[in-house]
């Protein structure tokens, strides 16, 4: 749902990516791809979060920042997934956008990028 797809995006047939994610262009992609990501460049990883996408669509900036605090402790602190997670929902109160990211890597059949 409203993901943006950069000009010849690959992506493998089993793969999700999540929603409200943008994709820059040449990526090939073999990961699942959580919701809200900005991923670029090759091979592909998290740049961060898909700031403008959320704002055109109406996130106001409170939960933008509450998307991107998750995603630098779950992915830019140099914790696993698992830990990274863990130590987000011991220090943050969850809503349901964080729930979804959550839910989202935790039942990744491909694991995530990050």
């Amino acid at each position: 749902d409203f993901v943006t797809l950069g000009g010849v995006v690959k992506i493998h047939q089993f793969c999700s990516v999540g929603k409200y994610s943008m994709i820059g262009a040449d990526v090939k992609l073999t990961k699942d791809v959580p919701p809200y990501a900005l991923v670029g460049s090759t091979p592909p990883k998290i740049e961060g979060i898909n700031k403008i996408g959320l704002k055109r669509h109406g996130f106001s900036n409170e939960l933008v920042k509450e998307i991107e605090s998750f995603y630098k402790t779950v992915f830019f602190s140099g914790l696993n997934n698992h830990d990274g997670i863990k130590k987000y929902v011991e220090n943050c109160d969850i809503n349901p956008e964080i729930k979804e990211c959550i839910d989202f890597i935790e039942n990744s059949q491909r694991g995530v990028y990050r």
